[in-house]
Protein backbone atom coordinates (compact mmCIF):
# COMPACT_ATOMS: atom_id res chain seq x y z
CA UNK A 1 0.00 0.00 0.00
CA UNK A 2 1.63 3.14 -1.06
CA UNK A 3 0.59 7.15 0.96
CA UNK A 4 0.03 10.33 -0.99
CA UNK A 5 4.41 10.35 -1.07
CA UNK A 6 4.48 6.95 -2.80
CA UNK A 7 5.96 5.72 0.43
CA UNK A 8 5.19 2.34 0.55
CA UNK A 9 3.37 0.49 3.69
CA UNK A 10 4.18 -2.85 4.78
CA UNK A 11 1.28 -2.89 7.58
CA UNK A 12 -1.18 -0.23 6.73
CA UNK A 13 -3.36 -1.24 9.80
CA UNK A 14 -0.44 -1.12 12.35
CA UNK A 15 -0.46 2.50 13.46
CA UNK A 16 -3.87 2.22 13.76
CA UNK A 17 -3.41 -0.41 16.93
CA UNK A 18 0.16 0.64 17.92
CA UNK A 19 -0.70 3.82 19.38
CA UNK A 20 -3.28 2.35 22.05
CA UNK A 21 -2.31 3.42 25.48
CA UNK A 22 -3.77 1.49 28.89
CA UNK A 23 -4.37 2.98 31.98
CA UNK A 24 -5.50 0.66 34.75
CA UNK A 25 -7.00 0.76 38.60
CA UNK A 26 -7.46 -1.53 40.81
CA UNK A 27 -10.11 -2.15 44.04
CA UNK A 28 -9.22 -5.00 46.09
CA UNK A 29 -11.58 -5.82 48.99
CA UNK A 30 -12.87 -8.43 51.55
CA UNK A 31 -16.64 -9.26 51.91
CA UNK A 32 -18.73 -11.22 54.12
CA UNK A 33 -19.89 -14.54 52.46
CA UNK A 34 -19.27 -17.48 50.61
CA UNK A 35 -17.95 -17.12 47.09
CA UNK A 36 -20.31 -18.87 45.51
CA UNK A 37 -23.32 -16.43 46.68
CA UNK A 38 -20.82 -12.82 46.12
CA UNK A 39 -19.72 -14.68 42.39
CA UNK A 40 -23.64 -14.99 41.89
CA UNK A 41 -24.51 -11.85 43.12
CA UNK A 42 -21.81 -9.98 41.19
CA UNK A 43 -22.51 -11.04 37.80
CA UNK A 44 -26.13 -10.50 38.13
CA UNK A 45 -25.95 -7.11 39.32
CA UNK A 46 -28.01 -4.63 37.37
CA UNK A 47 -26.22 -1.46 37.01
CA UNK A 48 -28.74 0.89 37.17
CA UNK A 49 -28.26 0.34 40.39
CA UNK A 50 -25.32 0.88 40.93
CA UNK A 51 -23.91 3.74 39.07
CA UNK A 52 -25.70 6.96 39.68
CA UNK A 53 -24.77 10.37 38.17
CA UNK A 54 -21.97 11.97 39.76
CA UNK A 55 -20.02 15.11 38.26
CA UNK A 56 -19.64 14.86 34.66
CA UNK A 57 -20.54 11.22 34.16
CA UNK A 58 -23.87 10.31 34.03
CA UNK A 59 -25.75 7.49 35.82
CA UNK A 60 -27.35 4.05 34.00
CA UNK A 61 -30.65 4.73 33.16
CA UNK A 62 -31.17 1.73 31.52
CA UNK A 63 -29.30 -1.95 31.47
CA UNK A 64 -30.27 -3.89 29.20
CA UNK A 65 -29.44 -7.61 28.48
CA UNK A 66 -29.05 -10.63 30.64
CA UNK A 67 -26.63 -13.19 32.20
CA UNK A 68 -29.14 -15.71 32.57
CA UNK A 69 -26.72 -17.28 30.05
CA UNK A 70 -23.09 -17.18 31.50
CA UNK A 71 -21.23 -17.73 28.03
CA UNK A 72 -18.58 -15.23 26.82
CA UNK A 73 -19.70 -12.88 24.16
CA UNK A 74 -23.05 -12.27 25.95
CA UNK A 75 -23.83 -8.83 25.20
CA UNK A 76 -25.58 -5.91 27.05
CA UNK A 77 -26.13 -2.19 26.07
CA UNK A 78 -26.26 0.26 28.93
CA UNK A 79 -28.15 3.81 28.46
CA UNK A 80 -27.29 6.14 30.23
CA UNK A 81 -29.47 9.46 31.30
CA UNK A 82 -27.38 11.60 29.15
CA UNK A 83 -28.48 9.78 25.79
CA UNK A 84 -25.26 8.10 25.96
CA UNK A 85 -25.01 4.30 24.97
CA UNK A 86 -22.27 1.78 25.82
CA UNK A 87 -21.87 -1.67 24.89
CA UNK A 88 -21.19 -3.96 27.20
CA UNK A 89 -19.95 -8.05 26.74
CA UNK A 90 -18.76 -10.94 29.03
CA UNK A 91 -15.36 -11.84 27.53
CA UNK A 92 -14.21 -14.48 29.72
CA UNK A 93 -15.84 -16.78 32.87
CA UNK A 94 -15.00 -19.40 34.85
CA UNK A 95 -18.02 -19.79 37.62
CA UNK A 96 -17.58 -18.87 40.72
CA UNK A 97 -13.81 -17.90 40.43
CA UNK A 98 -13.56 -15.02 37.93
CA UNK A 99 -15.32 -13.29 35.04
CA UNK A 100 -14.07 -10.12 32.29
CA UNK A 101 -16.56 -7.57 31.29
CA UNK A 102 -15.62 -4.84 28.41
CA UNK A 103 -17.29 -1.85 27.46
CA UNK A 104 -16.63 -0.55 24.11
CA UNK A 105 -18.51 1.22 21.28
CA UNK A 106 -19.34 4.20 23.39
CA UNK A 107 -21.61 6.60 21.76
CA UNK A 108 -21.90 10.06 23.19
CA UNK A 109 -19.53 12.40 24.81
CA UNK A 110 -17.31 9.51 26.22
CA UNK A 111 -16.13 8.57 23.10
CA UNK A 112 -13.53 11.38 22.98
CA UNK A 113 -12.08 9.97 25.78
CA UNK A 114 -11.59 6.23 25.48
CA UNK A 115 -11.70 3.61 23.48
CA UNK A 116 -13.28 0.84 25.78
CA UNK A 117 -12.78 -0.10 29.78
CA UNK A 118 -12.13 -3.15 30.64
CA UNK A 119 -13.27 -4.82 34.14
CA UNK A 120 -11.46 -8.03 35.23
CA UNK A 121 -13.48 -9.33 38.71
CA UNK A 122 -11.82 -12.38 40.60
CA UNK A 123 -13.57 -13.62 43.84
CA UNK A 124 -11.39 -15.85 46.31
CA UNK A 125 -12.45 -17.55 48.96
CA UNK A 126 -10.45 -16.70 52.41
CA UNK A 127 -11.94 -17.90 55.39
CA UNK A 128 -15.31 -19.61 56.25
CA UNK A 129 -17.04 -16.52 55.75
CA UNK A 130 -14.31 -13.84 53.85
CA UNK A 131 -14.38 -13.44 50.15
CA UNK A 132 -11.78 -11.44 48.81
CA UNK A 133 -12.96 -9.87 45.43
CA UNK A 134 -10.35 -8.09 43.02
CA UNK A 135 -11.82 -5.51 40.73
CA UNK A 136 -9.13 -4.50 38.20
CA UNK A 137 -9.81 -1.99 35.86
CA UNK A 138 -8.35 -1.59 32.42
CA UNK A 139 -8.60 2.52 30.06
CA UNK A 140 -7.93 1.76 26.97
CA UNK A 141 -7.50 4.91 24.72
CA UNK A 142 -6.25 5.70 21.00
CA UNK A 143 -2.79 7.54 22.77
CA UNK A 144 -2.39 10.34 21.71
CA UNK A 145 -4.17 13.31 22.26
CA UNK A 146 -6.79 11.20 23.22
CA UNK A 147 -4.74 9.70 26.08
CA UNK A 148 -3.59 12.84 26.97
CA UNK A 149 -6.88 14.25 27.53
CA UNK A 150 -8.06 11.30 29.12
CA UNK A 151 -5.04 11.67 32.08
CA UNK A 152 -5.41 15.72 32.68
CA UNK A 153 -9.71 15.27 32.36
CA UNK A 154 -11.27 12.19 32.88
CA UNK A 155 -8.73 9.89 34.72
CA UNK A 156 -8.97 10.55 38.37
CA UNK A 157 -12.61 11.96 38.07
CA UNK A 158 -13.66 7.96 36.96
CA UNK A 159 -11.79 6.67 39.40
CA UNK A 160 -13.88 8.41 42.30
CA UNK A 161 -17.01 7.49 40.02
CA UNK A 162 -15.87 3.84 39.76
CA UNK A 163 -15.35 4.23 44.08
CA UNK A 164 -18.48 5.52 44.76
CA UNK A 165 -20.09 2.91 41.91
CA UNK A 166 -18.16 0.17 44.15
CA UNK A 167 -19.48 1.52 47.32
CA UNK A 168 -23.21 1.27 46.36
CA UNK A 169 -22.80 -1.88 44.90
CA UNK A 170 -21.92 -3.63 48.49
CA UNK A 171 -24.69 -1.95 50.01
CA UNK A 172 -26.88 -4.01 47.12
CA UNK A 173 -24.51 -6.58 47.82
CA UNK A 174 -25.11 -6.20 52.01
CA UNK A 175 -28.93 -5.84 51.56
CA UNK A 176 -29.35 -8.97 49.30
CA UNK A 177 -30.49 -7.04 46.56
CA UNK A 178 -29.15 -7.72 42.87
Amino acid sequence: MKNANNHFYMFPNLKKYCCLKETNYTIVDVLRGKSDDVFERLIKVDLAKVLKRRGMFPGVHIHTGSYARFTPGSENVLYFDDYSIIEQDLLFYIPNISFVLRFFNVKGAGQYFFKEIRCYVNVKQLYVDAVQVTFDFTFVTSGGFQDFFFNLLVKQPLISYIDIGYNNLKIKLYSGLK
